[in-house]
């Protein structure tokens, strides 16, 4: 898929409660010549077991930021979120093939929002807060997708570079009848000066 150039992002808006557009997320997508478009909990565990995970999170990086420079020349501003697997964090070779991405696109690191999963922060990783304290200084933002789903660990969001926390679609599709979890989130966000982004809004309420 990668050689035949079978891959493909898409763009999910990230919208304001007001209905401003302000960003996106670049999801992949596989578009396979007979099975059709193939979801990546299908292709990306298969992926990391081969050892692919790194070429397609290079390819996946550097076409989002070629995006978001050709969205930018067009005038829209907008910040393009993009998920780094455990595995990409974990490789030693993640900081040379963003600055190269950076040199190649001409993007602006601060209009990039790279996105990763909390089981990335267990443990204390010293290579993981390295890596994630040299990507912020780069100029990139940092998120934590799906929050309140994994081992959720409070003390990390002082301890790493966050800016950023996506609150789960089964907290926020809770609302109106068991709230409670995401007005915790939400009054721990303002507190710690964290942006927050709802996941799965599909209905005006």
């Amino acid at each position: 898929a990668l050689e035949r150039g079978e891959f493909e992002l898409f763009y999910q808006p990230k919208l304001t409660v007001d209905d401003r557009l302000v960003g996106a997320e670049a999801l992949l997508r596989w578009r396979h010549p007979e099975r059709g478009l193939v979801a990546p909990s299908i292709f990306v565990p298969v992926c990391e077991d081969i050892g692919l995970i790194g070429q397609i999170g290079e390819w996946v990086l550097e076409t989002a930021a070629r995006q978001q420079v050709r969205w930018l020349a067009a005038g829209h501003s907008l910040k393009v979120a993009v998920n780094l697997s455990p595995r990409q964090l974990a490789g030693a070779q993640l900081l040379t093939t963003v600055q190269g991405i950076v040199q190649r696109t001409g993007c602006l690191p601060a209009d990039i929002e790279l996105e990763i999963t909390e089981s990335v922060l267990l443990g204390n990783d010293l290579h993981s807060r390295r890596v994630l304290s040299q990507l912020h200084g780069m100029g990139f933002t940092i998120a934590i997708d799906d929050f309140g789903t994994g081992y959720s660990n409070l003390a990390y969001l002082q301890r790493y570079p966050i800016n950023t926390l996506e609150i789960d679609r089964s907290f926020v599709q809770a609302i109106g009848h068991a709230s409670t979890l995401t007005d915790v989130i939400i009054v721990m966000c303002k507190a710690l000066n964290l942006h927050m982004v709802a996941e799965g809004v599909e209905r005006a309420d």
